[in-house]
């Protein structure tokens, strides 16, 4: 084929698969009812932000020179929409845990343009450093303080986008929506923005009057002052930084209930911005199924007292778990239900990261992970193990980008989320049905409304299992990259079947597996398990009939790729 000719029929498919992106851009466009304004705010907005990873964490705190406990935000945000700034007054009751020279800090990354801190009305010392504040303890001070934070202008827009004001121009209004995951709440309130410091929030949102402002926990006033509305919000459990968050817009508020079982009641919200707000109901009561689910399966809803609220935002490139109040973009939530994965997803996470939360980012794959693989247990309970596994093959891929524990690169690859779930799949496999479910409970149990580590989730493993998982655990989540990769062959040695098996994945030497082999003879099968313990396994098979064929895991429990090969 000569040089012109390729160079032609490259073009010709190269503008084929243009048109067909422009046909299915059109289509999609049409289907979520985007004009070419929205289409480029979202591109905007959703693209437009660093990939955090485990370094940036490290150097976020790397100013910070004394840790200290908090107890309780109070927080009060009065939003001026016109020049896009806010005046904040952040309440903080702490306990200082140890200090540099009696100073201690609190995360604080905007520039404001005034600060001001103060104790008992005193004024104290303070250094803004970086993505910090460092504060002065007054003198004899006691072991536990309240201190006063005043500031004013407009936070910096970090992550995901940490504080975003949007505009919809066709309605012209402006909207406010926060994203803080994972590094990011000190962008708007100064705070100790480490996972595992929860503490208790009151929360105060002032903007114009005509706006709905949401936010965690339960709503205990509203008040007009002049032309504003005043919304405060309050806490029943404790909260990680992160998971703070509000959205202030134009809502229709409509309520609903969920009836779980011994009479408790859950109070349901959905805050809409979308002009047909059945559609956007229709998609979002999806939630209502999931919380029940997983109420039976992991353990009671852990925020009885307070509600779960959904709210859409103009950030269209997914959801974010807020506790309480899930922000979701306004373009997921069309009346098809495309999307219900990830209304599955935000309510698992009130189990996983919300009410079991992290120790450290190092452990952010028993947030992902959990409430990916929760996701693939709802949809096994709905309709059958058959749409468990097509869930688990959705998410599956090579995963040679990071381990889980620790991981190197961007904080939020689809590996965590997707590799943790099948680590689950696994382990549930590893230990049986009835140990993973008490796992499960008892996990929950025992951390809820405090913060665990992966070693702390392997050490209820190996107790309600019985089992020493370090090698499990080493492989798939501590050390171990991809999956395993192995070569099979079926053949006879003294007229006896036998089945090799040969490791020869990278990312990890030796996995040690259970295995499930499906023997089939002419008219009968059975399936048998054996224990893979070295990179290159010989298993005689025994069977009282004439096996003709093997099926390798044939009911899925295993993220690998066998290749048969002739025998050897």
């Amino acid at each position: 084929m000569n040089l012109k000719k390729t160079f032609n029929i490259f073009f010709v498919s190269l503008m084929i698969l243009i048109i067909l992106a422009g046909i299915s851009t059109f289509f999609l466009m049409k289907l979520y009812n985007i004009n070419l304004d929205q289409a480029e705010q979202t591109f905007r907005i959703g693209l437009d932000f660093k990939f955090v990873t485990m370094d940036d964490v490290d150097e976020y705190y790397s100013n910070n020179i004394g840790r200290v406990d908090v107890i309780n935000y109070d927080l009060d945000i009065d939003v001026n929409l016109k020049d896009e700034s806010i005046t904040g007054l952040a309440k903080i009751k702490f306990i200082p845990i140890f200090d540099l020279d009696n100073f201690i800090s609190f995360d604080f990354s905007s520039d404001f343009d005034e600060i001001s801190v103060f104790h008992n009305g005193d004024n104290l010392e303070f250094k803004k450093i970086s993505d910090q504040i460092n504060i002065k303890l007054p003198p004899n001070s006691s072991d536990t303080l309240e201190i006063i934070i005043k500031y004013s202008g407009t936070p910096e827009n970090k992550g995901l986008g940490s504080f975003l004001f949007t505009e919809d121009d066709e309605k012209d209004e402006k909207r406010i929506l926060t994203l803080n995951e994972p590094i990011y709440a000190s962008t708007w309130f100064p705070c100790n923005d480490y996972p595992d410091d929860k503490a208790f929030l009151t929360i105060a949102i002032t903007n114009d009057s005509a706006y709905t402002s949401v936010s965690n926990g339960s709503l205990i006033q509203t008040k007009t002052i002049e032309e504003k509305k005043r919304y405060t919000w309050q806490t029943s459990y404790p909260i990680s930084t992160y998971l703070v968050g509000f959205y202030s817009a134009k809502y229709v508020e409509i309520s609903d209930s969920l009836i779980l079982e011994n009479d408790r009641i859950i109070p349901i919200k959905y805050y809409i911005i979308n002009d047909d707000f059945r559609k956007s109901v229709y998609d979002l009561e999806v939630s209502k199924e999931a919380l029940k689910y997983f109420d039976s399966a992991f353990g009671n809803y852990p925020f009885e007292k307070e509600k779960y609220a959904i709210a859409e935002f103009d950030w269209q490139m997914g959801a974010i778990e807020n506790q309480t109040i899930v922000g979701i973009g306004s373009k997921l939530t069309s009346g098809n239900r495309f999307f219900s994965d990830v209304i599955v997803h935000e309510a698992a996470h009130h189990w996983w990261g919300n009410a079991v939360g992290l120790k450290s980012w190092e452990d952010i794959w028993l947030n992902e992970g959990f409430s990916s693989y929760s996701e693939a247990m709802y949809w096994e309970n709905k309709s059958g193990r058959s749409s468990l596994i097509s869930t688990l093959f959705s998410k599956r891929m090579d995963f040679n980008d990071t381990k889980l524990f620790d991981p190197q690169g961007f904080l939020f690859s689809s590996t965590i989320y997707n590799k943790g779930a099948w680590v689950l799949h696994m382990l549930r496999f590893e230990i049986g049905e009835n140990d993973f479910s008490e796992l499960m409970k008892k996990f929950f149990e025992k951390y809820k409304y405090s913060n665990a580590s992966t070693n702390d989730f392997k050490n209820i493993a190996e107790s309600i299992s019985n089992k020493n998982l370090t090698k499990f655990f080493d492989q798939w989540v501590f050390i171990g990259k991809g999956f395993i990769y192995a070569d099979y062959f079926l053949s006879k040695i003294d007229d006896k079947p036998v089945l090799r098996i040969q490791q020869m994945q990278d990312g990890y030497e030796e996995y040690h597996f259970m295995l499930e082999v499906n023997l089939i003879g002419e008219l009968e099968n059975t399936i048998q398990k054996f224990y893979i313990n070295s990179a290159d396994t010989t298993i005689q098979l025994n069977s009282e009939f004439e096996i003709k064929d093997i099926i390798i895991d044939p009911n899925n429990w295993l993220l690998a790729n066998f290749i048969k090969e002739d025998s050897k």
